[in-house]
């Protein structure tokens, strides 16, 4: 009863998603449609695949699209795409139904996996696109074929399959039990893996025994479809068997089918080769371009119009377009034309432009025609990257390391700021480099803001265990750090666009970044307790030796130069050309001696021989208690044998600052439009 229940509920569950047109369907994991169910989806509805979901069909599929409400079937992410319709099991009874349907960015759209059966197969009016995954868009397993029963119905009709890089594979078609027909199918701007023209962007293979009703091949149309730098169309394989097809359309001289004519021992086709611009139906294709200097010409059909220009970054130039008979003019500012976007979504490779003199053609058609053009479009999209910003801001940072904190919570938080330069290469990735001025410390009165003191630490003093003054363990450490950072945006719908609609105030993006930087390194001790910093006397520690450095023969001081290793959260919100900006970083450092804090003894176990070491100099005055400050009166005297940290990692730092940075692309634009004046 349990297991009737979840099978009507999942059933319910599916159906409740797919009611209303308009809706959206997200499907994550596995959906399953189980045996005698049927999955509705109805016109204008998006179906959503979250990465690596499918849809698990047994039963029956009706999905029917209307031409001004086609149902979208798409990947929430395309660089992480769902996996698709996957068809499976033995439903004799059951049909699957596919009209006006879309599917962009899917890995495997539709799969009739081995030993499927169905009543009926309609597969009408679909635009499969974007799909990367290198396995067939549409995959026909061989059926489970009952010969007693009518045969299976195919058809797979009035399609559209471009940039994709993989085509249509159909195993041992012709054969009995089910009958396929394919007509008005169109593949364009298509490619597939390696040179080989045996496995064309639609493959069939001829099953045995073949019967030549069972295998209807209409019109097909083939046009900029490659294996590599190979032209390739139609393929067949199997055995030698005589194939006939309505008309094969290409806008290539050669014939676009690799069978029997190109090996002996493969099914031949007959057919009538016809040109592409006498297709039945309408559709946007580019037969020629020819690209110069920011100016592009490009014949093609006259349904033809351009959406985007983009560069070889994925970025929008601006661009004006003129119609003429069945020629496309562009003109574009900026950059280096790499890809046509048209109306329909077709993506179309441009050629790298061309020193020469324009051609005949376009002198002919464009230069020396003085009839006005059919129709004129600007499109203008601001070039957004690659892009600079400068930016400077400023904020806290707190120490981790061999003085432990009180509470484990830091308490001591020194200033940090700096200036910094970024380069935003695409909407997903930026580059910076950062000058910091740093100050990091423990017990420090004179910092900004100190909560509490370190936590206790305990000597042997002389035989003696004594709880150290956490007074007697303040630093300042001033650092000047560069820094170097690469910076991921890792929201996709937040990624680092800035080219912002007007009508919306701005929006947060946040990332991670990871870099290194050079630092710089100074440890001092304030000397006079107070928190007036006219009182307050550093001293610094390096040349002191505070482990013995200056006496013991096997230590050295350690070197005012190390590296860290960063990791930072970044979070921007843009607003028209400024970038408020919030970060927190944590840098592991290489050095073990922020803090003067080491492995050794402190005063290297002796503490008269450090202060005959030590180096002569003028300590300064302590205005608090009204005297000249010394070494015997500001380091206490002690003779510890425990080890001043056994710890082996070296010390680290956080930083969180708040900022403003500026893009730089309008300057650098007029920059560049003055110097070409």
């Amino acid at each position: 009863m349990k297991r009737i229940f979840t099978i009507l509920l999942v059933l319910i569950t599916l159906t409740n998603l797919s009611v209303s047109a308009q809706d959206t369907l997200v499907i994550e994991k596995v959906k399953k449609v189980n045996k005698n169910q049927t999955l509705t989806i109805l016109a204008g509805t998006t179906v959503v695949f979250k990465p690596g979901a499918m849809l698990w069909v047994e039963g029956s599929l009706s999905f029917e699209g209307e031409k001004n409400k086609p149902i979208i079937f798409k990947s929430l992410y395309p660089e992480n795409p769902g996996i698709g319709i996957i068809i499976n099991g033995n439903a004799p009874a059951s049909n699957i139904v596919i009209k006006h349907t879309e599917f962009a960015n899917i890995a495997r759209p539709i799969s009739f996996e081995p030993f499927w059966s169905r009543k009926r197969v309609t597969l009408d009016r679909l635009k499969i696109h974007g799909s990367s995954f290198k396995e067939a868009v549409i995959f026909v397993a061989n059926p489970l074929i009952d010969l007693k029963s009518e045969p299976i119905q195919f058809k797979l009709t009035n399609s559209e399959f471009y940039n994709n890089q993989s085509g249509i594979l159909i195993e041992n078609a012709g054969i009995k039990g089910i009958q396929y027909e394919l007509n008005s199918l169109l593949f364009q701007q298509n490619s597939i893996a390696g040179n080989d023209p045996s496995l064309g962007i639609l493959h069939l293979n001829i099953g045995q025994p073949y019967a030549q009703d069972n295998l209807k091949l209409g019109n097909l149309a083939f046009h900029e479809n490659k294996a590599g730098t190979t032209p390739i169309g139609l393929s067949l394989s199997g055995d030698r068997a005589e194939i006939n097809a309505k008309g094969l359309y290409s806008s290539a001289s050669e014939r676009p089918v690799f069978d029997y004519q190109s090996d002996p021992r493969l099914p031949s086709l007959t057919s009538e080769n016809l040109n592409l611009k006498d297709w039945p139906e309408d559709f946007c294709y580019i037969d020629y371009i020819k690209h110069t200097s920011q100016t592009i010409l490009a014949l093609g059909s006259k349904s033809c119009a351009i959406s985007k220009i983009l560069d070889s970054m994925g970025n929008s130039l601006t661009f004006i377009q003129a119609f003429k008979m069945d020629s496309l003019f562009i003109n574009y500012s900026d950059g280096i034309a790499k890809t046509m976007v048209m109306n329909n979504g077709l993506l179309v490779d441009i050629p790298s432009p061309s020193d020469i003199n324009l051609d005949s053609l376009y002198k002919k058609r464009y230069i020396e025609d003085r009839e006005k053009p059919d129709s004129l479009i600007i499109k203008e999209d601001k070039k957004t990257f690659p892009s600079y910003e400068i930016g400077a801001w400023g904020g806290l940072a707190f120490y981790i390391g061999d003085i432990k904190h009180k509470f484990g919570i830091p308490g001591t938080y020194e200033w940090s700021g700096g200036l910094f330069l970024q380069y935003n290469r695409n909407p997903s990735w930026s580059y910076r480099m950062a000058y910091y001025r740093t100050n990091i410390g423990m017990h420090d009165p004179t910092a900004p803001l100190q909560v509490w003191q370190s936590s206790p630490t305990f000597i042997n003093q002389n035989g003696n265990i004594e709880m150290q003054q956490s007074w007697a363990l303040n630093f300042l450490t001033k650092m000047q750090i560069l820094d170097f950072e690469a910076i991921y945006y890792f929201a996709p719908k937040h990624n680092y666009s800035h080219s912002l609609d007007k009508n919306i105030k701005g929006k947060f993006v946040p990332g991670f970044g990871f870099g290194a930087s050079f630092m710089k390194y100074d440890p001092f001790r304030n000397v006079v307790y107070s928190r007036d910093k006219g009182e307050a006397s550093f001293v610094e520690l390096r040349p002191l030796g505070t482990e013995g450095q200056n006496f013991l023969p096997n230590k050295k001081k350690y070197n005012s130069y190390t590296m860290n290793i960063n990791a930072s959260f970044q979070l921007a919100y843009l607003y028209k050309n400024f970038r408020f900006r919030y970060e927190i970083k944590a840098s592991l450092s290489m050095s073990d001696y922020l803090d003067d804090y080491g492995q050794g003894f402190t005063y290297g176990g002796d503490y008269q021989k450090w202060l005959d070491s030590a180096p002569d100099e003028n300590l300064g005055y302590d205005k608090t208690k009204n005297r000249e400050i010394t070494l015997e009166n500001s380091f206490p005297n002690i003779n510890n044998s425990y080890r001043r940290t056994t710890n082996l990692l070296p010390d680290m730092f956080f930083s969180q600052h708040i900022g403003v940075s500026y893009d730089l692309s309008n300057l650098i634009g007029k920059v560049k439009r003055l110097k070409a004046k």
